[in-house]
């Protein structure tokens, strides 16, 4: 059975019809033939019989509509559910070819309406032309659990759980920092100032020293309390599809769509929070001295099992909370780790026995990604223990953090640009998706980085 707006579609087919017929006559200045009668005739009656089964569509539509239950998206016991079916039906797809001919509609309109009043309650200005939900987009997460009979449940880090979006935008597979297990944030207006805990003392109450009385008063301590800031951060991602494939009448394009934007964005948070990790880091000293030879100081060894052992005492002694002690570096650092030998002095690490295809150094979890920048600068005497400070060597960062300790934050969901004039003469369709996120490790002491080389590697020494 067709609905209303698909014989709406055929109705309007044979207007056309019916309408070519009328100007080819007027062009010609003459009046129908006689087969032309007999066409016309027929035309029209199946335009009136196209009437009257669009209006029986139309009374039976709108009766199903006053009968089915309301969608709702306020907190209660049916929004799980009613929500889990939303990520079944819900297609990128329909909604970027509706953003395409300026007329959302349906599943895709009621998101895109979410989407924006949420981007409104967190102070984010959208400016795409089909927006989607946080929670449509990422996924919906707590930090105090979920209930456990709900349906795709993933407990990829300690303390936080997510129910997972089915389709194909969702960032939580792509992301290394997701994958390590960081905490997530997400809900909230304009900038997140994170507390930063000082260590402070407080006085015993009672015990054997004479000073140690119920009535001292708490220290007041000797460091302050901080804090770091998490500012809404734009990321804009896109992709070309050629307009062959956009006007394909039956075509799902939502897993092109989640690959190729979802990895794209995931790649930019995962640079933007992770390099910007290493600088807090680096800035703050929270760094171990890799190998040199000894006598000769301005060589330097590549990287072994001692490095990454000292990396984990000064790791330690920033007294982490270590919930989830874990590595991120790049992969040609982590395969010179795989190729190091015992008798060299190296550790082989167990490969791919991690959730996210990571490995494990020293039985803690090693993620690698490509997002990590070199190190630059005069590297030397920072990182090599050389006292010549012009020395400069390049170098990728080995990254050992409580992951617990790492915060990242979304603001809003996704939203979705289409584009169809940029390329328009290369047959394409521009698809720009923006995401606004931040991240930070939010104590100093629960990271620390080391200079990783790959092979022995002698300083370059330039002019003062």
């Amino acid at each position: 059975m067709k609905n209303a707006k698909q014989l709406q579609e055929i109705r309007g087919e044979r207007v056309s019809a019916l309408d070519e017929m009328v100007k080819a006559a007027e062009g010609e200045a003459r009046e129908f033939t006689a087969d032309e009668i007999e066409a016309s005739e027929n035309i029209m009656s199946e335009i009136e019989d196209l009437d009257k089964k669009i209006e029986r569509a139309e009374k039976v539509e709108a009766a199903l509509k006053a009968t089915a239950a309301p969608v709702s998206f306020s907190t209660g016991s049916g929004e799980t559910q009613e929500r889990a079916k939303i990520q079944k039906r819900f297609s990128i797809t329909e909604g970027v070819k509706g953003a395409m001919a300026n007329r959302l509609e349906g599943l895709a309109a009621e998101m895109d309406a979410e989407a924006r009043k949420e981007a409104i309650e967190c102070g984010v200005a959208v400016r795409g032309d089909f927006n989607i939900p946080s929670w449509l987009a990422y996924g919906e997460r707590t930090a105090y659990g979920v209930d456990s009979g709900a349906t795709n449940i993933h407990t990829g880090g300690p303390g936080v759980q997510v129910n997972q979006s089915d389709i194909a935008m969702s960032l939580q597979s792509k992301s290394v920092l997701a994958n390590a297990g960081v905490t997530q944030l997400s809900g909230f207006a304009g900038d997140v100032d994170l507390p930063v805990m000082p260590g402070n003392a407080a006085s015993l109450s009672g015990g054997n020293a004479a000073d140690d009385t119920e009535a001292d008063g708490v220290a007041v301590g000797t460091t302050a309390f901080t804090k770091k800031t998490l500012k809404p951060t734009r990321c804009a991602a896109a992709v070309d599809v050629s307009k062959n494939l956009m006007y394909s009448v039956n075509g799902n394009l939502d897993d092109l769509f989640g690959r190729d934007l979802g990895a794209a964005i995931a790649a930019q948070m995962d640079n933007h929070i992770l390099n910007g990790i290493v600088s807090d880091l680096e800035t703050a000293t929270r760094i171990q001295a890799g190998s040199i030879t000894q006598g000769d100081p301005a060589t330097c060894l590549a990287t072994d099992f001692a490095d990454i052992a000292r990396l984990e005492g000064k790791y330690l002694e920033g007294n982490p909370d270590n919930l989830r002690p874990v590595f991120f570096m790049t992969p040609a650092v982590m395969a010179h780790l795989k190729a190091q030998t015992a008798d060299t002095g190296g550790f082989i690490p167990a490969a791919g026995n991690i959730a996210g295809g990571a490995s494990t150094i020293m039985g803690h979890p090693a993620f690698h990604t490509t997002q990590l920048s070199n190190l630059t600068g005069k590297l030397s005497a920072t990182f090599f223990g050389d006292d010549d400070a012009t020395d400069t060597i390049a170098a990728s960062p080995i990254v050992m953090c409580d992951a617990s300790d790492i915060v990242m934050c979304t603001w809003a969901g996704v939203s979705v640009s289409v584009d169809p004039f940029t390329e328009n003469l290369k047959g394409v369709v521009r698809i720009v998706a923006d995401a606004y996120f931040d991240g930070k490790i939010r104590r100093n002491g629960s990271g620390a980085i080391l200079a990783g080389l790959t092979a022995d590697t002698a300083a370059t020494v330039v002019a003062d």
